[in-house]
């Protein structure tokens, strides 16, 4: 949870940087949804975009993975899945946020990497941004 904070610096430097996933529509089930690194028990939602992926490290050492998708769901579908598939794959859920236009998710799991969400509406289309942070 402590790593939260860190979410809005961590999203400029997202926007910053990418890995060589941009572009590549994601689909439940593929390889490209397993190299989006996500926790085990989660999977991406089917028709999503890439349109970045990043790897950042911190001073500390410490690694946390961004993922950037473009989606045609509703921030609340998209808050949906993630917190359904959270809960199944035994996390504990943080902060849990929905408005309608904007939607935020955080969640720890003993000895599992940390897996937040923020999905917001964008004139129509969503973006999702999540974070796989370090283990709990």
């Amino acid at each position: 949870m402590k790593y939260s904070i860190f979410l809005p610096i961590a999203l400029a430097l997202a926007a910053c940087s990418g890995g060589g996933s941009e572009g590549r529509d994601v689909a439940e089930g593929t390889a490209e949804a397993a190299d989006l690194g996500l926790p085990e028990g989660f999977s991406a939602m089917p028709g999503m975009e890439v349109t970045n992926d990043a790897e950042i490290t911190a001073a500390d050492g410490t690694e946390v993975r961004m993922v950037t998708l473009k989606s045609g769901d509703s921030p609340s579908a998209v808050i949906a899945h993630y917190r359904a598939e959270a809960e199944a794959a035994g996390y504990t859920i943080g902060m849990d946020s929905d408005d309608g236009t904007m939607a935020q998710l955080t969640s720890t799991k003993e000895g599992a990497r940390s897996f937040d969400m923020l999905a917001s509406d964008m004139m129509g289309a969503t973006e999702v941004v999540l974070t796989i942070g370090p283990e709990a």
